[in-house]
């Protein structure tokens, strides 16, 4: 382990706007990518936010990831406080994102992946969005995908600013890219410190920080990110097929809702329609390979708030009605009534103890 630190931990000797804000932890995850790391370093190290911690961690790489790193931070004579480590073995998504919730020291943590460019100004904006919209717990922002060294069109710019428990329970925990996100640092140990054997960590933090505070979008696209597919980038339909494969993603999301529930950070009725959003989404990602998309669940969830009227509102919608909706919204039907037939059934699988 590494650590190479440039800027003084004592608060007089910092940049006079530095004390101002608080710490922040800038996390680059690396891992054989020794072709596109050092654009990825570059970007981290020209962050304007102050004061800022930079960790580049390494996950064991076999190629030249780490060397270029420790390059790249030796001859950094910047403001920012540098910490170069590597994993004595490979840890995995899991472990290494849990690894950097230990040595972490800032308030925030702001995701980064080996791969991905981000905007000088992308740490100052998060953390703008995050302090003018109280009691954030997490900020994800738009991006430019790359595509063949190509950069598309703006994406992940979607139509909400605040994103409520129950849509990310439709999406299987999250939403966005993960490498889009910044984290409060105590979504990444509330209520447990993230397992080893977790591979999409971006359904995983969203949903805790989502009972802890609020998930927050911020429309400027502040990365460029590697697309999916390309030759650098995994392919979305194996995490997805890993994903749909691992009951136990989708037994932690509802432990999490127990907790969240025994302490009473979220009320009887958004833990039922959380922890049915869950077995409804579980249940597509495993029949079709793919969740359902998210309006089809909360078409009428989202709007309403008492348990009878949310089952009401879906036995006056109506199977027959869902088919001329499009294909989601006539399976998503199709899901609700085959849980149970009939509004009574239906009230009761939302208001059962058995389901929480």
């Amino acid at each position: 382990k590494y650590d190479v630190k440039t800027m003084s931990e004592k608060p007089e000797q910092m940049p006079d706007n530095a004390t101002d804000q608080p710490l922040v932890t800038f996390a680059l995850f690396a891992y054989n990518q020794e072709d596109l790391i050092r654009e990825a370093v570059e970007g981290a190290l020209a962050q304007t936010y102050e004061p800022l911690e930079i960790i580049l961690s390494d996950d064991c790489s076999t190629d030249r990831t780490f060397e270029i790193m420790r390059d790249i931070a030796t001859e950094y004579d910047g403001a920012h406080k540098i910490v170069l480590r590597q994993n004595s073995k490979n840890l995995g998504i899991g472990g290494h994102v849990a690894a950097i919730g230990d040595v972490a020291n800032g308030e925030w943590i702001i995701m980064a992946a080996g791969d991905d460019i981000s905007y000088p100004e992308r740490t100052e904006k998060l953390m703008s969005t995050a302090n003018s919209n109280r009691g954030s717990t997490a900020v994800f922002s738009a991006y430019f995908p790359i595509i063949e060294n190509f950069r598309g069109r703006l994406k992940g710019n979607l139509t909400w600013s605040k994103v409520p428990l129950f849509e990310l329970a439709c999406t299987a925990g999250g939403a966005g890219k993960g490498a889009t996100y910044a984290y409060r640092k105590d979504c990444f140990y509330w209520p447990c410190c993230l397992p080893d054997w977790v591979i999409n960590e971006d359904r995983v933090l969203p949903f805790r920080a989502a009972i802890l505070g609020h998930v927050i979008h911020c429309p400027e696209p502040l990365i460029l990110y590697r697309q999916a597919g390309t030759e650098f980038a995994e392919p979305a339909k194996l995490k997805r097929e890993r994903l749909e494969g691992n009951p136990r993603h989708w037994a932690l999301l509802r432990q999490h809702v127990n907790a969240a529930t025994a302490q009473n950070r979220i009320s009887r009725i958004q833990a039922k329609l959380a922890c049915l959003a869950l077995r409804i989404s579980e249940t597509f990602h495993k029949k079709s390979g793919s969740g359902p998309h998210s309006q089809s669940i909360k078409l009428q969830f989202l709007a309403l708030r008492m348990g009878k009227k949310l089952a009401q509102a879906w036995c006056n919608f109506g199977f027959n009605k869902t088919i001329q909706t499009g294909r989601n919204h006539r399976k998503m039907g199709s899901a609700i009534f085959n849980l149970k037939s009939g509004w009574r059934s239906f009230r009761n699988i939302l208001l059962s103890p058995s389901e929480v």
